[in-house]
């Protein structure tokens, strides 16, 4: 039993990946951001709202939960392998699978799906030497950020830790410390940390708004990020996953959902009523952006404690399909782009409305891209052990 205790986690990471999955592809369809297929067609105005704030709620909470459950096991990689060991491991963990997706995926879907008819050996070699490569990370700009992040834990525990044993020596004599275990952060507590991620992302989407990408990162979105990463690092001392219980985590998942639908269109209706302008709020010093902050903050939180909370009592357990689907998650995010955009493209002649393409296409994409990860990735030695 001790061993399924985390399996609850394990599912809560196959969610975000199905719902990264749709995520993209709805961006495909006349959605919002960037993805490398972008059909645009005419959609009824109550329709594209609700279509919009389903990408917003999903993209508010997903990449960040992402980020606290990789943290989460972070520590006793650490305590297990140490400092250089960790880091090298990491390093070919994450980075491989970004090597294999900027110098092999990512031109396979250019010139091998998208625009064949202009696929020549100079091409790849300009994309090589004008550094390409480094606009085209997708959505493995993840791994590159969780891979600096994990380095930057390392570097911290490394310093922590020369300065802990220069300072022992005046503790030996003395009664030995303890640590006493903090209980689940008080309601108080999670309020200050909410305002502090919301005054954090206002003002570094001042200068940095949302869409901004340095070397592929959406940084404007790095406030919630790392905090969320700092969570998990910090739940495992503390265990807080522990102590969270499926009441409280209901609670907040009821409340994050309620709360977030219900601001959401009261801001998208003020907007409305203001000027009109919904490209503030991507960024700028206006209220806009700072109520867009606010709100997407609240989710992050909301959702994280909700998740945690919620499958820690309901989904602690899985089932064949579940475990195969959950062991090939990170295989279906490194590969999941070429697939999608595939099936996109055949669909692009049929007369349906976009919302209506996004809802044939999201099942079947889900099911092309498990499929390909656990059937044919995984079977390939060398593709299995870094995904």
């Amino acid at each position: 039993m001790a061993k399924n205790r985390m399996v609850y986690l394990d599912n809560i990471k196959l969610i975000m990946i199905i719902l990264v999955v749709t995520l993209h592809l709805a961006m495909g369809y006349g959605g919002l951001g960037e993805w490398y297929y972008d059909e645009q067609g005419q959609v009824d105005e109550l329709s594209m709202m609700i279509y919009n704030f389903y990408q917003m709620f999903i993209h508010s909470f997903m990449v960040s939960v992402l980020f606290m459950l990789s943290a989460y096991f972070i520590p006793a990689s650490y305590e297990k392998k140490g400092f250089w060991r960790f880091i090298k491991d990491r390093a070919l963990r994450l980075g491989i699978p970004t090597l294999i997706f900027t110098f092999i995926v990512t031109p396979v879907m250019y010139y091998g799906i998208m625009n064949a008819e202009d696929f020549h050996i100079g091409n790849y070699i300009n994309y090589l030497l004008r550094f390409g490569f480094l606009e085209h990370l997708g959505p493995l700009w993840f791994a590159v950020a969780l891979l600096l992040f994990s380095i930057a834990y390392a570097v911290y525990r490394k310093l922590s830790n020369k300065l802990s044993n220069k300072l022992s020596h005046k503790l030996r004599h003395g009664p030995k410390p303890t640590e006493t275990e903090k209980e689940f952060p008080s309601g108080a507590k999670i309020f200050l940390f909410y305002i502090l991620i919301c005054v954090s992302t206002f003002i570094v989407r001042i200068a940095l708004p949302i869409g901004l990408k340095i070397v592929s990162m959406p940084v404007a979105f790095f406030t919630n990020i790392i905090a969320l990463f700092a969570v998990g690092i910090m739940s495992v001392r503390n265990k807080w996953f522990d102590k969270l219980t499926y009441a409280m985590g209901k609670r907040w998942m009821a409340f994050g959902v309620a709360a977030g639908v219900v601001s959401w269109f009261a801001l998208i209706a003020g907007i409305k009523i203001v000027d009109g302008d919904f490209e503030k709020l991507l960024g700028g010093a206006c209220w806009q952006s700072a109520a867009y902050s606010m709100w997407e903050s609240f989710i992050a939180i909301a959702m994280s404690i909700g998740l945690v909370g919620v499958f820690k009592e309901k989904f602690n357990r899985q089932s064949k399909l579940t475990k195969a689907m959950a062991d090939s998650a990170f295989a279906v995010y490194v590969f999941h782009a070429p697939v999608i955009v595939a099936l996109s493209l055949l669909l692009k002649s049929v007369g349906i409305s976009i919302v209506a393409k996004f809802l044939l296409l999201a099942p079947v994409s889900i099911l092309a891209c498990f499929s390909l990860a656990h059937f044919t990735v995984r079977k390939v030695p060398i593709l299995k052990r870094y995904v």
